[in-house]
């Protein structure tokens, strides 16, 4: 439906160092557009020389840019990093000049200064002193901001539109439409059955002591079993130090003897001895197709010498298993787990939803870039059977199960494994690695980033029906030594002005 709408022409100031925000603000602006011109009827329309000027004589350049565009514009986005610019005659710098300009007319000079990292050899020094010599000045003449971010900026720029809309609008914000739009964010679990703002602690403390782990060391504990009840021959003697031209003595390294002697003590409570790694007069062959080309070890011995080397094989590859499932298993019982959904208790459909989550910044927030990855021998089943089971909430009768069209998805490089037959250990850990953080990112699907003394995660969410709640796309894994609030704030296509919240996490 069409409507009528004031449209304010936003003109972007920036010195040549910040070329990324110049081409982020327009998007802003767009963005801003698509979400609420159609309730606040206003409309930003983002004016740059770049694309809004045509080539002209007879005057000095940023004289001419004023007359073209800086004149008929309505507001200054202005944005400043390391430098000030070059100076027109007039002014320190063409969008120093542009800010006079605006500033003399009194209309609106939205200012932010980039605090993000910086190279020191790329900074000219004259162009930085001159940079912090106008900031100071600008103290005394208003109000400014800063940002460490693209993202920051994108989020200020928004909400600081929004303020200005609200503050401009002819359209009155309806009370009804307020009352009636009603969204929240709420703890929830499927024995409470019921939303609540204040959570007591919940962890993951029977990941090590659960039924998947007990069998595995049933199993390992009788190969353990097998392998120390195995009698060889006596005539296989013991091994040889001796190694002939083709076969070499099989034999296990003191190191792993003892480390794996530790490991059956520490997880299974079970003391090995040395007979426990003798394999007899087994040999390994030294003639054998490289295993680059479809081949694999031959050995050369007695049928109890080699029968007791595969069990053995075995019992490395369990005992790699329980150590790698346990470790990880151990490091996911240290975080808190906070299961939150988002809530439409309102009479009206919502879509294009944004949620933040504001932590504080102590706080050590689990996401796919943090995640300590498990080893080489479980990395494949927990990526594919553990991940989601463990971090992905699932629908029940109460709760939808999350979903966006936007959710990240691997690409097809990454979601396919290397087919190729024979791989080096490097490539298949490597492709494991790949695929883990494919999964964690589809899963821990949120923006992470820090707000001065806050860090914000950023969910997305297409659409909620009223009178519905939805899980958000994973479980929110924390470590903290002291409770903590949790702030919301929701903002959507069909909210009139933001929501806000607090939630409390005991501990």
């Amino acid at each position: 439906m069409s409507f009528t709408a004031k449209v304010y022409r936003v003109l972007i100031a920036s010195p040549s160092d910040v070329s990324e925000e110049r081409e982020l603000i327009p998007k802003v602006l767009h963005k801003w557009n698509t979400n609420n011109s159609a309730h606040y009827r206003i409309v930003f329309l983002p004016v740059k020389w770049e694309t809004h000027t045509i080539p002209e004589m007879g005057e000095r350049p940023q004289a001419l840019i004023n007359s073209q565009i800086v004149n008929s514009s309505d507001i200054l986005i202005g944005t400043f990093w390391t430098k000030l610019g070059t100076h027109t005659g007039v002014a320190e710098s063409g969008t120093v000049e542009e800010i006079q300009e605006f500033m003399n007319s009194s209309k609106k000079v939205m200012l932010y200064f980039s605090i993000k990292p910086v190279m020191p050899d790329s900074i000219e020094p004259e162009q930085y002193k001159k940079l912090k010599e106008f900031r100071i000045h600008c103290q005394s003449k208003g109000l400014y901001d800063t940002y460490d971010s693209s993202e920051l900026l994108e989020e200020k720029l928004l909400n600081h539109l929004t303020l200005f809309a609200q503050s401009n609008s002819n359209e009155p914000i309806s009370n009804d439409l307020i009352t009636t739009n009603q969204l929240s964010v709420a703890f929830y679990h499927p024995k409470i059955q019921k939303a609540k703002n204040v959570f007591d602690l919940l962890k993951w403390n029977h990941l090590t002591t659960s039924e998947f782990i007990n069998n595995q060391k049933e199993v390992l504990s009788q190969l353990t079993h097998e392998l120390s009840t195995t009698k060889l021959p006596i005539s296989a003697g013991r091994n040889s130090d001796k190694a002939d031209f083709l076969n070499t003595p099989v034999s296990i390294s003191s190191e792993e003897q003892q480390e794996y002697s530790a490991l059956c003590e520490k997880y299974l409570g079970i003391k090995l001895d040395a007979n426990f790694f003798s394999f007899g007069n087994l040999k390994k062959s030294s003639l054998q197709i490289p295993t680059y080309l479809g081949g694999s070890p031959s050995y050369e011995g007695t049928v109890e010498e080699r029968e007791k080397y595969n069990l053995y094989t075995k019992f490395e590859k369990k005992l790699d298993e329980l150590k790698g499932y346990l470790e990880t298993f151990a490091y996911l019982e240290n975080f808190n787990i906070a299961p939150l959904i988002l809530v439409n208790s309102g009479q009206q459909f919502n879509e294009s939803i944004t949620v933040k989550l504001s932590f504080p910044k102590e706080v050590h927030i689990l996401n796919y870039q943090n995640f300590e990855k498990p080893n080489y021998a479980t990395i494949k089943t927990f990526t594919n059977d553990f991940l989601s089971a463990i971090l992905q909430p699932k629908e029940d009768s109460n709760i939808l199960e999350y979903y966006s069209k936007t959710q990240y998805s691997p690409s097809v490089s990454s979601a396919f494994a290397n087919f190729s037959l024979h791989r080096s250990y490097k490539e298949e850990w490597d492709e494991r690695k790949r695929n883990f953080e494919d999964k964690a990112e589809e899963i821990l699907f949120f923006d992470l980033y820090e707000n001065g003394e806050k860090q914000i995660l950023k969910f997305q969410f297409d659409e909620l029906n009223p009178s519905t709640s939805m899980w958000f796309p994973c479980y929110i894994l924390f470590t903290s030594s002291n409770s903590l609030n949790i702030e919301y704030e929701i903002t959507s296509k069909n909210l009139p002005q933001k929501l806000t919240g607090t939630l409390e996490y005991k501990l």
